[in-house]
């Protein structure tokens, strides 16, 4: 303004550091020159957008001096006068995203025991969204690795996750009101994804490697969510995690595309059924029955079902040699399934194999909707109750 006014200053409380909240958070720290009124500002800002500058060792130190301060301890080390060691207005979110070539180090490395310590002094902070999103190339060895990862937070709502790689089972116990947490770009070779509490669950371009046999346990990664109401697996390479019972289970989006490692590696189109085969090993349940298929068998419940896989993924036949139909109630068909659309790009014999399937269950066939399509070969199954 002409007259100099300063307009800013003179705003509502929480209305400054509601703008705060949209600065990266080195840049918000620097209003603190801006007038005495703004010194500490930036402590009671609701959330963090924290983004990489200079070089790693100096990034780190700021961060954790950063979520120090806010926790309402000084650089000493010492609570401030009154404060119980929790910040006095919790930190709503924290969003740390970072890239390798955001610090001038020619071979900056960013460690695990560093990130772990970063989200431990958030979560100490009452923060309620958490987001680690770390952009560094597309191969798995450029991840973030993060080993013995756990997570202890009674305030935590939301977990984003992105651009990491983990080894370790991943149990959210400790998070009692987590209700979302979305894995994105990440290579996952966990024994177990775990959380009494979660809602939604969203794995998008996730990798899921092999975990190799234990004790006679299988070699696929483990979700145990019985609270869910919500699940996205779309675009995921590697073995298909195994669901386990997902009552609560509203709706759910599944898409296996050619990078799925669930297909017989003989190239058989009913599968080889071989223990060599990726594809064809532990694909049905413990009796190998034919019967219970243990990539769908979490599926089942859902209201709302969009299934969409590439040809030759998931192709195993359950049907028997001599042709006879055994039925699937406790697979993929549902009590109370209303109608199923079939969209391919033409009715061929894996389609009526499906029909087949879905006779011996009971199923009217006039509750079945076939409709072919010429975008492409895939075939795509929506069922609807």
């Amino acid at each position: 303004m002409a007259s100099g006014a300063d307009r800013i200053s003179a705003l509502p409380d929480g209305v400054r550091e509601h703008i705060l909240s949209f600065l990266p958070a080195h840049e918000a720290v620097r209003t603190t020159v801006l007038a005495r009124s703004w010194r500490d500002l930036w402590m009671r800002s609701p959330a963090f957008h924290i983004t990489g500058w200079g070089t790693v060792a100096k990034f780190s130190k700021f961060v954790f001096r950063l979520l120090r301060l806010r926790r309402g301890i000084p650089d000493s080390g010492r609570r401030l006068a009154g404060d119980p060691g929790v910040a006095s207005a919790p930190l709503h979110s924290c969003h740390f995203d970072l890239t390798a070539w955001d610090f001038d180090d020619e071979h900056a490395v960013i460690g695990a025991a560093m990130v772990n310590g970063w989200i431990q002094y958030a979560l100490c902070c009452q923060v309620q969204v958490l987001r680690f999103c770390f952009d560094s190339d597309v191969e798995p060895k450029g991840r973030l690795k993060l080993h013995y990862w756990t997570l202890v937070s009674a305030y935590l709502t939301k977990l984003q996750l992105s651009g990491i790689a983990v080894n370790d089972s991943l149990d959210f116990s400790g998070c009692p009101a987590l209700l979302d947490l979305e894995l994105d770009n990440a290579f996952l070779n966990p024994g177990k994804i775990s959380s009494p509490s979660l809602q939604y669950l969203s794995i998008a371009r996730c990798e899921f490697g092999l975990m190799g046999y234990k004790f006679g346990l299988m070699d696929r990664t483990r979700i145990r969510a019985p609270s869910l109401v919500s699940l996205k697996l779309i675009e995921c390479s590697g073995r298909t995690p195994l669901l386990e019972r997902i009552p609560s289970l509203a709706s759910a989006i599944v898409e296996l595309d050619y990078t799925s490692y669930d297909k017989c590696s003989t190239s058989i189109t009913y599968g080889c059924d071989s223990d060599n085969c990726d594809g064809c090993q532990d694909y049905y349940g413990p009796h190998n029955d034919h019967t219970s298929c243990l990539l769908l068998n979490g599926l089942w419940e859902a209201t709302n079902l969009e299934l969409s896989v590439h040809p030759d993924v998931v192709q195993k036949d359950p049907v028997r040699r001599e042709e006879r139909c055994i039925p699937l109630e406790e697979s993929v068909i549902s009590d109370h399934l209303k109608t199923i659309e079939i969209k391919c790009h033409e009715v061929d014999a894996m389609v009526v194999k499906i029909l087949k399937i879905l006779a011996a269950s009971g199923l009217p066939l006039e509750q079945i909707n076939i409709q072919s399509s010429a975008l492409g070969p895939d075939c795509e199954f929506l069922l609807t109750q």
